[in-house]
């Protein structure tokens, strides 16, 4: 596949870490939505082999090779590659986002908090807000679960903190952006 203008733009943005981290991403979703397995591996087999490529998977498609060549990557996902190259995004990912419910796609952004353990959380205290889980790593009680110690909750506290902070941080550059802009608009 050749890709237009768009995609020559995105293919100078995108590394072989980000395709990486879609598929990973995908990957981990598909675990914790109970997938076939053999799927959730694929996923990750062609992340890693994306991941050890010397050469850019954006160069590759530029010049027409052919991905599905390369161990672990099978046709859909080179498909798959090959979008997110040409569009920085992967449609797989996006609806699978959209079919879990977002305290889960949240909590499986949490470094070290994979499928297995979001399961044991789910198992002891049922669906629980992004919110929920922050208070219950605060006061301790996820440490006390199979699977999940210190090393995991301080993760979640300092997951949790980073994004409010980003989040704070993203609101005072627009209202400041909204500030500078106000008096031309009057």
């Amino acid at each position: 596949m050749n890709v237009g203008a768009l995609g020559d733009i995105m293919s100078t943005y995108v590394t072989n870490k980000d395709i990486a981290d879609i598929l990973f991403n995908v990957a981990e979703l598909l675990e914790v939505d109970e997938a076939n397995m053999f799927r959730v591996n694929a996923y990750t087999n062609a992340a890693l082999t994306v991941l050890n490529c010397s050469e850019p998977m954006a160069k590759k498609i530029t010049r027409g090779d052919d991905l599905s060549t390369l161990p672990s990557i099978g046709q859909d996902i080179s498909r798959s590659i090959e979008e997110i190259v040409s569009t920085g995004e992967l449609t797989v990912l996006e609806e699978l986002e959209h079919t879990l419910p977002p305290q889960i796609v949240e909590l499986s952004r949490v470094p070290g908090l994979g499928a297995k353990r979001i399961k044991i959380i789910q198992d002891r205290y049922g669906p629980l807000t992004s919110a929920a889980v922050l208070n219950l790593a605060r006061q301790g009680e996820l440490s006390l679960l199979t699977g999940i110690g210190p090393r995991i909750e301080n993760a979640i506290m300092e997951h949790f903190s980073m994004a409010a902070l980003q989040s704070s941080s993203s609101i005072s550059r627009y209202l400041n952006s909204a500030n500078k802009a106000m008096p031309l608009c009057r």
